[in-house]
């Protein structure tokens, strides 16, 4: 194993862009090779030479170019695949795939080397404990009343009384308590009244992994909701006269429906086949009131082999557009996107438009039942469709209903065939929506990214563990950061320009088409090739239209200053006026008074005035105009393009970063223009 020694770098230590950065080297670093090519594999620019540094939570190439030092910074927990090939007469190259779909070729000069860095990169990718998970040793910088305000920032309970609950229908069952029925659900869930703990006890007995149902999403309006379970151990003729009474009471607690949907969002040969290992789903002939639906959303198997597919396409150098579309139509990806949302519309169309409720479920309700029920609720309520309201549905759908996160997502080394995309097929359906709705969303493309990038960097403990209980068990919020206030302290940065509260798109349900002709499934560029640099353009329009408001904001604000000030100056020039106009007259036959007029229009008399006027100084100028997002700082909390990314991501572009510490930081010079502006103007 290669050694750092900064000894020989001292000169590359004293870089005060770098400072930081060396620090976190000197107490981490594992691995330093030297004379490593960063080979750019879209366009035909020259490979990058420089050294590349292993430390205990990132992989960091820093160029050799004096005159941009960039860095390219890569979170172990980030890593996909590391692929050793076959060694040229360049270097031996690595190729390592990331988690947010990023792909960095790298040639080390020897083969020796390569082999240390591709077995050091393979046990730090994969750790074993969750204590060697980043979010263990990320430290902000906020004390412990910070750290626990940011968790409460997220409150399920508020949630559920926000949807009118509990009330004559539903309650706040506490079954569950320690865990003891269902040890993948939380502690607290809403049941209808009439449902006895006998009656939920039982039912969780006759379902998969014990997931009784319990409710989702509620419509206070019409009574009509969302309630969520695992299937039923029916296998081809067992039924339970407690899950039987709970879908009555489910049934019962919608006065306006006589009847409820059973959705089973799998294909019907699958649930089939479940049924020969004694599970299945709902048989119509035993539960009375029922309208059964099958879905037909692909396993977890299908859907990563999908995804892989479909990256492959994108990896393709320079291809044809036939042999893309080709790929894409081939990857079965979009089919996939569309059957999520398909369910999604039906379960949204039941609620709003019949007033039914629904009871939905997969095999074991935790993957594609999380993904159908919050498309759902995001179509059905405008809450969910804003910055706060997204959070709060992801933490009630996904994290407290048991999403199992670390097998899904590999955070802990495991089985490879439990790992797929689900929530990332989930937020490509919010990003489908709002291309098809764009005033809907009160966020834009870029937050999106950054929770399917923090999913994966395990950089914050949201996302960690695969249940409730796993997370209390660990002490997750005692002992790491959350996300959601980290994202809510930036919101400026993921702002939609077009979201208005009083647009039509903003009230109420969105009614989408299923018809492909009526909305066309789009590949998502900026998601899935964002880090391929020779792709253009890099900019969305929604970024564009995002720095022109903000600028036309910032113009705004100093034409409404500019106004107030032209106004006070004009009530000067005539309280001036009329003193003159009355100094002047007892001497009007006498000719013109040189001392008055001296004194009327003296620039100290201006300036003195000036003194108390409400304007804004320099400084609060400088500090106002340091809140306007323009084009470039709008990365400021971009996870790609952070320049505070040894904290806050995998990458980091410092050619675009001033020594001060920022792009566009006010400087003094700004403030004695805008002074000496308006001393002309004032002269004048």
């Amino acid at each position: 194993m290669l050694r750092i020694d900064f000894a020989r770098h001292s000169s590359f230590m004293m870089k005060e862009t770098l400072y930081r950065r060396c620090l976190l080297w000197m107490s981490a670093a594992r691995v330093m090779v030297e004379n490593v090519r960063l080979v750019d594999r879209v366009s035909c620019k020259k490979a990058a030479l420089g050294t590349l540094y292993l430390t205990a939570t990132h992989v960091i190439f820093v160029e050799n170019a004096p005159d941009t030092r960039k860095e390219t910074w890569i979170l172990h927990s980030q890593i996909s695949t590391i692929e050793k090939q076959a060694t040229t007469a360049t270097g031996c190259p690595l190729l390592i795939r990331c988690k947010n779909f990023q792909i960095v070729q790298l040639v080390i000069p020897q083969e020796r080397d390569c082999h240390d860095v591709y077995v050091s990169l393979i046990r730090l990718a994969r750790p074993v404990r969750y204590e060697e998970l980043y979010c263990f040793s990320f430290n902000p910088k906020l004390d412990k009343e910070e750290r626990e305000q940011g968790w409460l920032l997220v409150d399920l309970s508020e949630e559920y009384k926000r949807m009118g609950l509990p009330d004559n229908y539903w309650q706040l069952s506490d079954v569950n308590r320690d865990y003891r029925v269902c040890d993948s659900y939380p502690t607290e869930l809403y049941v209808p009244r009439s449902a006895t703990a006998h009656i939920i006890v039982g039912s969780s007995k006759f379902r998969s992994r014990r997931r009784f149902p319990a409710l989702s999403y509620y419509c206070k309006e019409s009574h009509a909701s969302i309630c969520r379970s695992s299937q039923p151990l029916s296998g081809f003729s067992a039924r339970c006269l407690e899950d039987e009474q709970m879908l009555q009471a489910i049934r019962k607690a919608n006065p306006r429906s006589d009847f409820i949907y059973v959705v089973d969002t799998r294909p019907k040969l699958n649930a089939m086949a479940n049924r020969a290992a004694g599970k299945g789903y709902e048989n119509e002939d035993n539960y009375s009131n029922i309208k059964f639906q099958f879905i037909g959303i692909e396993n977890i198997h299908v859907m990563r082999n999908s995804l892989q597919k479909m990256l492959e396409v994108c990896e393709l150098k320079s291809p044809s557009m036939s042999d893309f579309l080709w790929g894409l139509e081939n990857s079965g990806w979009l089919r996939h996107i569309k059957a999520i949302m398909d369910a999604g519309i039906f379960i949204a169309k039941a609620v709003s438009e019949e007033g039914t409720s629904v009871l939905v479920h997969c095999s074991d309700g935790w993957d594609r039942t999380a993904q159908v029920c919050s498309v759902a609720s995001l179509l059905l309520d405008p809450y969910y469709r804003t910055l706060k309201g997204f959070m709060v549905l992801i933490e009630k759908d996904w994290i407290s209903f048991g999403h199992k996160f670390n097998h899904r997502y590999g955070n802990l080394d495991g089985d490879p065939k439990e790992i797929s995309p689900v929530i990332d097929q989930f937020i490509e359906c919010v990003w489908q929506l709002m291309e098809q709705f764009p005033c809907a969303f009160e966020f834009n493309e870029r937050f999106l990214i950054h929770i399917q990038h923090h999913v994966y960097s395990c950089q914050f403990g949201n996302f960690l563990c695969n249940s409730q209980k796993e997370r209390r068990e660990l002490k997750i919020q005692e002992r790491t950061y959350s996300l959601w206030s980290n994202l809510w302290k930036n919101r400026a940065d993921y702002l939609n320009p077009l979201f208005r509260a009083d647009h039509s798109q903003t009230q109420g349900s969105l009614h989408l088409p299923t018809a492909p002709y009526n909305f066309t499934y789009k590949f998502w560029n900026g998601m899935y090739n964002r880090f391929e640099k020779g792709l253009q353009p890099r900019q969305s329009v929604t970024d564009y239209l995002m720095a022109v408001k903000e600028e036309s904001q910032q113009l705004e604000e100093e034409l409404e200053s500019l106004e107030e000030r032209l106004e006070k100056i004009q009530k000067v020039h005539l309280n001036g006026a009329k003193v003159k106009s009355k100094q002047s007259e007892p001497s009007k036959h006498s000719g013109f008074s040189t001392s008055d007029n001296s004194t009327a229009n003296t620039p100290q008399d201006y300036s003195g005035n000036m003194k108390s006027f409400p304007s804004r100084s320099p400084s609060q100028g400088d500090e106002d105009s340091a809140l306007i997002l323009t084009q470039d700082n709008l990365k400021s909390s971009d996870p790609d393009l952070s320049v505070n990314s040894d904290q806050e991501s995998g990458v980091e572009d410092l050619s675009c970063r001033s020594p001060s510490g920022g792009e566009h930081a006010p400087s003094e010079d700004s403030g004695k223009d805008r002074d000496s502006d308006e001393a002309v103007f004032l002269t004048a």
